[in-house]
């Protein structure tokens, strides 16, 4: 039996890292200035500043990335601590969690972007979008419409093809570590890594695969379950993270950066782009790590208190914040507050980003919160736990 992480008399106690949801929060950030500086007037898009702010933002769908990884280690971590402390893993529970978190707010994003932002396209007079085959969004699969189709126009409803990515793989990991023994757990996340480099060479030309396949992207997921694995098994994996040095913590982010602002450069070629996600999440994964487990941390996220409370509704933000924007791009647009440069780059942007947390925080508070009091009741540290 590998060594253990998991101190007994810690077993009652709530699984919860403080590090992480600060980073959450890091990972929405680069979404949304990703998706930030919207206008019509091609003037602007021609000035050096905005050139240079997109430029900055360009990889802010690394942030989604992060996600990936975060989500596969924390729920794995808990799977795997779940099986450790009771003997087992309580499929139906996990379903019901699942569904619990994502579906009330996911299902309400679709009204938004199939039915409410098209009446309301009607009734202001603008031209209408034509929606998307909505059985791929009902079921989890709008990563394939935007594959097989295009991306839907109504932006609302684009962001959520990396929600769907996540829940193909929830449905089936749980059923796989279920049969397979924990001891054999990482060769599960090492084949999956492995499907999604081979995956990735084969379409390595198709840059709508690449940037949308559960393929592509299902190395990520496993790379942070990997990570779990070992941090919750091998306590001299834990060690090993507890007393990394300084400088080498340092080289991590530093590398970080480095992919954030020239990663296109970096994986120029065909044959590097293959391992482009997964080095990335490799990188992601030892940040994640690292905030979790080292002494020698130069900063924690938890010590950043406004992080880490927006983290706490970084779902809300993530599937929001473009209906946000929307909002925002209409009022000031109305009030003439985004005509030029600098009313673009910091007004708007200001704007949107206020507006993307206070619906967040009153989705979370109001809609989303019975959801997850509810959710609390199905989890494994509720019940007994099995010496």
């Amino acid at each position: 039996m590998p060594e253990t992480a998991i101190d007994k008399s810690e077993q009652k106690r709530r699984i919860f890292f403080p590090d992480l949801d600060g980073w959450r929060f890091v990972a929405f950030l680069a979404v949304f200035f990703f998706h930030s500086f919207y206008t019509d007037s091609e003037s602007i898009r021609n000035e050096t500043a905005y050139i240079f702010a997109k430029r900055l933002t360009v990889n802010g769908t690394l942030g989604v990335e992060f996600f990936f990884v975060l989500s596969g280690f924390l729920i794995i971590y808990l799977l795997i601590a779940e099986r450790r402390q009771t003997g087992r893993i309580d499929i139906k529970n996990f379903y019901v969690r699942r569904i619990l978190r994502i579906f009330p707010l996911y299902y309400l994003c679709l009204f938004i972007g199939f039915v409410a932002q098209s009446f309301l396209r009607y009734a202001f007079g603008f031209n209408q979008h034509p929606n998307p085959d909505w059985r791929y969004y009902v079921f989890f699969l709008s990563n394939f419409d935007a594959i097989v189709h295009a991306f839907p126009a109504e932006a609302t409803l684009g962001v959520l093809w990396s929600v769907a990515i996540e829940e193909q793989f929830y449905l089936v990991v749980p059923f796989i570590l279920v049969v397979v023994p924990v001891r054999f757990y990482p060769w599960v996340f090492l084949s999956a890594i492995a499907v999604s480099l081979i995956s990735r060479a084969n379409n390595i030309d198709n840059g709508m695969w690449l940037a949308r396949h559960t393929f592509s992207f299902v190395g990520n997921l496993a790379i942070g379950g990997l990570s779990a694995y070992f941090a919750i098994t091998s306590a001299r994996f834990v060690r090993f993270f507890e007393d990394l040095d300084a400088t080498v913590i340092k080289a991590i982010y530093l590398l970080v950066v480095i992919m954030v602002f020239f990663q296109s450069e970096i994986f120029a070629y065909s044959a590097l782009r293959v391992f482009q996600v997964p080095f990335i999440a490799a990188l992601f994964a030892l940040i994640i790590l690292e905030q979790v487990f080292s002494k020698n941390s130069f900063f924690k996220m938890r010590n950043n208190r406004v992080f880490s409370a927006c983290g706490q509704i970084t779902y809300g933000l993530y599937c929001l914040h473009v209906l946000a924007m929307s909002i925002g791009h209409f009022i000031l647009s109305k009030l003439g507050l985004n005509t030029g440069l600098w009313q673009v780059i910091f007004v708007e942007t200001g704007v949107n980003l206020t507006l993307a947390l206070l619906i967040a925080y009153l989705s979370y508070r109001f809609y989303e919160a019975p959801f997850l009091r509810l959710k609390a009741l199905f989890s494994f540290q509720n019940r007994d736990i099995r010496a």
